[in-house]
């Protein structure tokens, strides 16, 4: 069989794949955020992963799974200068928020996270202040719902941004419900009885 070799470049048409980091248990993470605003949604830990919540249609919600809100920003790490997607909870998202109405923006924010006490699941710590834009030149943002939908594998046309919460964009699916969220090889599945 013969090897299909090409001198050009397959292109993601949702756009460039961006890593997405969390809060690190040990040490801390420091960033400046590089979009204007957060942006989040329901998710759910279903099958070892964070899934958006596909309500009407949900299977985790339908399997009794409670869903919680993660928010989004871009930033770009101070010492590597990678540029990926922060994922918070709604708890951390508060500093962002103040931060956003005495500034107008995250454009600009430099922020530090660490986990209290240093433990895997403990609560994210945030300490914001701004960063000196003369100094540092920040990146154009990436469009998060499309960076979203490539680490969710969802199409991103079906990602609706129009929707709001407490006056900011919230994404939702407007897709029909992918079986992969709704069957994980790795539950176990309902049998009558239980």
């Amino acid at each position: 069989m013969p090897l299909n070799w090409s001198s050009e470049i397959p292109r993601d048409p949702r756009g460039q794949a961006f890593p997405l980091r969390r809060t690190p248990a040990n040490g801390k993470l420091v960033a400046a955020i590089t979009c204007e605003n957060l942006i989040g949604c329901d998710t759910h830990f279903y099958g070892g992963h964070t899934i958006p919540c596909e309500r009407p249609d949900c299977g985790p919600c339908q399997d009794g799974m409670p869903f919680r809100w993660h928010g989004y920003v871009s930033a770009i790490e101070a010492n590597t200068r990678l540029h990926f997607i922060f994922e918070f909870t709604a708890q951390a998202a508060d500093t962002f928020d103040q931060y956003y109405k005495a500034h107008g923006t995250l454009r600009g924010c430099r922020f530090e996270a660490y986990r209290l006490h240093h433990r895997p699941n403990g609560r994210v710590i945030l300490h914001c202040k701004p960063l000196d834009q003369q100094e540092v030149q920040l990146p154009k943002p990436p469009n998060i719902p499309n960076c979203m939908a490539i680490i969710w594998n969802l199409p991103a046309e079906q990602i609706d941004t129009r929707q709001k919460r407490n006056g900011r964009p919230a994404m939702t699916n407007t897709h029909q419900t992918l079986g992969r969220f709704n069957t994980p090889k790795n539950l176990p599945t309902k049998t009558k009885g239980n």
